[in-house]
């Protein structure tokens, strides 16, 4: 899987024309999420169109909005435009409370695919995850490792490292 997304980006998309000749496309799943600041109708359009000129596929696997702020109804009808075009493959949605996600799906013609939600061993959001799979929306893990936390817990409990550590 490949995320596009601009937060976690430090340098400059890489082009994905560059890895076609190590890796057929089918293979690859490209996620990118639409930043609050570009939704609505219009700012939606033009944040695809440059989400595609960045990283050069024929067409993303999925698009999610990244918050339920502003006008993201105007960005879910372009995105739902886009999986008509066969420009987009499935369209979803990124830290939505269960009412917006509710709410969503009954105003729309297109069920979100995915609402991406942060879940990790102190966070389980159990309640959550019923409701979106009654509704066919797949649970898609953000910070599933705590944002370090589950790792610093893990490391509290394995005896101190001795000798040199070589960072490459």
């Amino acid at each position: 899987m490949i995320n596009g997304w601009k937060s976690h980006q430090k340098k400059r998309s890489v082009p994905l024309r560059r890895t076609a000749d190590a890796v057929p496309r089918e293979e690859l799943f490209i996620t990118t999420k639409l930043w609050v600041q570009d939704t609505g109708y219009e700012k939606t359009k033009i944040a695809f169109e440059r989400s595609l000129k960045e990283l050069q596929p024929e067409y993303l696997d999925l698009y999610l909005i990244h918050q339920a702020m502003r006008d993201y109804y105007g960005s879910w009808r372009v995105m739902e435009e886009l999986c008509k075009e066969g420009r987009v493959r499935g369209i979803g949605v990124s830290n939505f409370f269960p009412d917006r996600v509710v709410d969503l799906i009954a105003h729309n013609e297109i069920i979100p695919a995915v609402n991406q939600i942060e879940i990790n061993p102190f966070y389980q959001r159990a309640d959550e995850h019923e409701l979106l799979k009654k509704h066919n929306i797949l649970t898609q893990s953000r910070a599933s490792f705590a944002e370090g936390k589950m790792i610093s817990l893990i490391m509290s409990y394995l005896p101190p490292l001795r000798g040199n550590i070589i960072n490459p």
